[in-house]
């Protein structure tokens, strides 16, 4: 890391970054801001000299690591206060990504400042952050609320406590530190005040449902009456089979104000969506959930300011619906299925009702499979003529009015052991750039490689036409719930799960082929209409042009 910066601590880190690594730096600042804020008057000799210090509040962040005891003495004589060491490590953390610090992966700092306004806290009182991840949004919630009572940090990892202690201890100095367990008895016993806010952002990795379910346990336990916990995590936390449990328990301990699904919610992965859960203790007689999606992050936080102004409409009383961001309100019971809110897009709900008439209703992935090519073309080197061992390989471009166009289209020399390649009868999928643009599979383009930027749908045979679902992916239907799933700011992107759980009208198979060969029969007949319109139309010009010679 580059620190450019010239003032004193610049200096004075840039001497010691010589010496260590950058992990080492953000100890030794650390080490000494926090002494600096608990006694801002005596100078640190060594280590043991901080140590003493903090052990007096805070014995959980007692030091044992290996910085040598001289270049802690050199930070008294630094021209600088607490405060500036403080900002000065958090750009530290916040800039360079290898680091030991599990408070580093963060809320993309443009959902905390808006999300923070859904939060009303009392002026006093106790509130708790219970895994100090995602600390921004929890500081932002402080800050906005001029929260002067007092806050609780708890961590299983001392580093987490640290940072945490340096976000908050600038805007609130009732911090209280608890360096604890995963096992809810445990982490009850940390505390003796029942709380009015809790907020959790979930640990990610393997480890992730057990955290989340003791989470939800917990809260349950030491949340007051009328408190409010603001439950962060994945995407997959609202929809996936693995998360059931989770979902389960939330709708069995609380009830539930609001559901929002996120784009692009974290840093500095900010290809991970979010989603957000506002919940209540269970005693509410309100039925009603506030869900949104929203599927960009948008420059000027247009999206998320309209979510937010929508919320407290919501909890005014009044109808709150759009259809871009997806907003709408619902029932409880409503997600007993899973806390998908794309389900609830309000263009789409009454469509369904519509066709709920008429068609079973089949998710993609139950009547074709999803395919990914499973090619990555590296080397770029196409041949625009085919030679010995060459293969076709199709892109997003060649698709054209529905089928591949051949004339055009590129060869190549490579194929990756495991490329899939295209049959008669599969279709071409676009999931990136030009999203949901399809093309039939012919005799023609048949054994293709296929561009990463596409999937192959390959339908079950005796389950569904091919031609029948070239059509239902251009209805009216299945475009708004492509429409509602495209993520992405400068490239449009679709995930291939996504794709899969689109729903489709389904009729029996001998159907589709009938309703097919209708369509068909009627398409002859509009060309045929067509050709000779435009037949009649040059007679006519003829005739009129031949009158006046």
């Amino acid at each position: 890391m580059k620190i450019t910066n010239q003032n004193p601590l610049v200096q004075f880190a840039n001497s010691v970054q010589s010496k260590y690594n950058t992990n080492y730096l953000v100890d030794l600042l650390s080490i000494s801001a926090i002494a600096k804020y608990l006694s801002p008057n005596h100078t640190l000799r060594d280590v043991d000299d901080y140590n003493e210090i903090v052990s007096q509040k805070y014995p959980e962040l007692i030091y044992n690591g290996e910085i040598e005891n001289q270049n802690i003495s050199e930070i008294n004589h630094l021209d600088v206060n607490p405060k500036q060491i403080c900002d000065f490590l958090l750009n530290i953390l916040i800039n360079t990504r290898k680091n030991n610090y599990n408070g580093y992966f963060d809320i993309a700092p443009e959902y905390s400042l808006e999300l923070a306004k859904m939060v009303q806290l009392p002026k006093n009182g106790n509130i708790l952050s219970l895994n100090c991840s995602g600390i921004s949004l929890f500081k932002e919630i402080i800050r906005q609320n001029k929260f002067e009572g007092n806050v609780h940090l708890y961590s299983e990892n001392k580093e987490s406590l640290k940072l945490a202690f340096l976000r908050i201890y600038p805007i609130n100095q009732n911090v209280y530190l608890h360096l604890g367990h995963s096992q809810v008895e445990n982490i009850s016993s940390s505390f003796s005040d029942a709380f009015d806010f809790i907020y959790s952002m979930e640990s990610f990795g393997f480890k992730k449902d057990n955290s989340i379910q003791t989470h939800i346990t917990l809260a349950k336990n030491i949340l007051k009456e009328k408190g409010t916990f603001f439950l962060f995590g994945e995407s997959s936390l609202l929809i996936t089979k693995k998360r059931e449990k989770a979902r389960k328990s939330i709708l069995n301990h609380f009830d539930i104000d609001a559901v929002f699904n996120l784009s692009q919610a974290f840093k500095p992965y900010s290809g991970i969506d979010g989603s957000v859960l506002l919940l209540k203790n269970k005693n509410s007689k309100d039925n009603g959930v506030f869900v949104a999606h929203l599927n960009f992050l948008d420059e000027s936080m247009e999206d998320i300011k309209y979510v937010i102004e929508k919320y407290y409409d919501y909890r005014l009383g009044k109808t709150v619906q759009s259809v871009s961001p997806l907003i709408n309100q619902v029932k409880k019971e409503d997600l007993h299925e899973d806390f998908d809110v794309q389900r609830f897009n309000p263009k789409l709900q009454s469509m369904r009702e519509l066709i709920n008439n008429k068609y079973e209703i089949k998710k993609l992935n139950r009547i074709c499979d999803i395919i990914k090519p499973k090619y990555k073309d590296t080397t770029k080197k196409y041949q625009k003529y085919p030679s010995d061992n060459s293969y076709k390989y199709v892109r997003t471009m060649d698709i054209k009015d529905g089928l591949i166009d051949t004339s055009s289209i590129k060869w190549i020399c490579e194929k990756s052991p495991n490329a899939v390649m295209t049959r008669p009868g599969d279709i071409l999928f676009s999931v990136k750039g030009t999203i949901g643009k399809i093309g039939v599979i012919d005799d023609n383009s048949a054994n293709s490689l296929v561009s990463n930027s596409l999937i192959i749908l390959r339908p079950h045979k005796n389950v569904v036409d091919t031609d029948y679902l070239y059509l239902a992916l251009q209805s009216e239907y299945l475009t708004a719930q492509i429409l509602s799933n495209i993520t992405g700011t400068t490239i449009g992107y679709i995930a291939p799960k996504k794709v899969g759980s689109l729903e489709v009208p389904y009729i029996n198979v001998s159907s589709q082929r009938k309703s097919i060969e209708q369509i068909k029969k009627l398409q002859k007949e509009s060309r045929d209409l067509k050709k000779r319109l435009t037949q009649v139309e040059l007679e006519l010009k003829s005739k009129v042009s031949s009158l006046f010679d």
